[in-house]
Protein backbone atom coordinates (compact mmCIF):
# COMPACT_ATOMS: atom_id res chain seq x y z
CA UNK A 1 0.00 0.00 0.00
CA UNK A 2 2.41 2.16 0.62
CA UNK A 3 3.70 2.37 -3.07
CA UNK A 4 0.45 3.75 -4.13
CA UNK A 5 -0.43 1.40 -6.76
CA UNK A 6 -4.04 1.79 -7.84
CA UNK A 7 -4.13 -0.49 -10.66
CA UNK A 8 -2.84 -3.47 -8.13
CA UNK A 9 -5.19 -2.81 -5.51
CA UNK A 10 -8.06 -2.32 -8.05
CA UNK A 11 -7.09 -5.70 -9.33
CA UNK A 12 -7.06 -7.28 -5.74
CA UNK A 13 -10.93 -5.87 -5.29
CA UNK A 14 -11.94 -6.97 -8.42
CA UNK A 15 -10.76 -10.61 -7.49
CA UNK A 16 -11.39 -10.54 -4.04
CA UNK A 17 -13.84 -8.08 -3.58
CA UNK A 18 -13.77 -9.41 0.62
CA UNK A 19 -10.73 -8.29 1.13
CA UNK A 20 -12.03 -4.45 1.98
CA UNK A 21 -13.24 -6.04 5.21
CA UNK A 22 -10.10 -7.82 6.25
CA UNK A 23 -8.80 -6.05 9.33
CA UNK A 24 -5.24 -6.02 9.84
CA UNK A 25 -3.69 -6.19 13.71
CA UNK A 26 -4.78 -2.37 14.60
CA UNK A 27 -7.91 -3.01 12.98
CA UNK A 28 -7.14 -1.21 10.04
CA UNK A 29 -8.81 -2.08 6.53
CA UNK A 30 -7.38 -1.26 3.34
CA UNK A 31 -9.26 1.98 2.92
CA UNK A 32 -7.39 3.03 6.61
CA UNK A 33 -4.02 2.35 4.91
CA UNK A 34 -4.75 4.91 1.88
CA UNK A 35 -5.81 7.22 3.91
CA UNK A 36 -2.58 6.19 6.25
CA UNK A 37 -0.27 6.75 3.50
CA UNK A 38 -2.36 9.71 1.70
CA UNK A 39 -3.01 7.72 -1.60
CA UNK A 40 -5.94 10.22 -2.39
CA UNK A 41 -6.60 7.94 -5.55
CA UNK A 42 -6.76 4.63 -3.63
CA UNK A 43 -9.02 5.99 -1.31
CA UNK A 44 -10.93 7.43 -4.30
CA UNK A 45 -11.34 4.32 -6.16
CA UNK A 46 -12.54 1.98 -2.93
CA UNK A 47 -15.12 5.14 -1.97
CA UNK A 48 -17.14 5.25 -5.75
CA UNK A 49 -17.26 1.49 -5.32
CA UNK A 50 -19.37 1.85 -2.20
CA UNK A 51 -18.28 -0.75 -0.64
CA UNK A 52 -18.54 0.11 3.24
CA UNK A 53 -18.30 3.20 3.26
CA UNK A 54 -20.80 3.73 5.71
CA UNK A 55 -19.76 1.18 7.98
CA UNK A 56 -15.50 1.19 7.31
CA UNK A 57 -15.25 4.89 8.94
CA UNK A 58 -16.72 3.68 12.25
CA UNK A 59 -13.84 1.09 12.63
CA UNK A 60 -11.44 1.97 15.69
CA UNK A 61 -7.79 1.64 15.57
CA UNK A 62 -7.22 -1.16 18.36
CA UNK A 63 -3.91 0.32 20.00
CA UNK A 64 -5.17 4.38 20.13
CA UNK A 65 -8.70 3.89 19.19
CA UNK A 66 -8.32 6.53 16.41
CA UNK A 67 -11.13 6.69 13.92
CA UNK A 68 -10.80 7.17 9.81
CA UNK A 69 -11.41 10.53 10.39
CA UNK A 70 -8.37 11.06 12.70
CA UNK A 71 -5.74 9.19 10.09
CA UNK A 72 -7.46 11.75 7.85
CA UNK A 73 -6.87 14.53 9.86
CA UNK A 74 -3.49 14.12 10.58
CA UNK A 75 -0.48 16.25 9.62
CA UNK A 76 1.60 14.39 6.86
CA UNK A 77 4.98 14.21 6.92
CA UNK A 78 7.68 17.04 6.57
CA UNK A 79 8.64 16.24 3.17
CA UNK A 80 5.15 15.93 1.55
CA UNK A 81 4.37 19.23 4.22
CA UNK A 82 7.20 21.01 2.63
CA UNK A 83 5.17 20.33 -0.99
CA UNK A 84 3.05 22.20 -0.86
CA UNK A 85 2.57 25.82 -1.84
CA UNK A 86 2.93 28.18 1.84
CA UNK A 87 2.68 25.48 4.09
CA UNK A 88 5.68 25.81 5.87
CA UNK A 89 5.41 29.92 6.26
Amino acid sequence: MEVGNCKFVAQLIYECPGLVWEKNTRGWTIIHAAVWHRHETIFSLIYELGIAKDVIPTFKDTVDGNTLLHLAARLPPPTQLNRLAGAGT
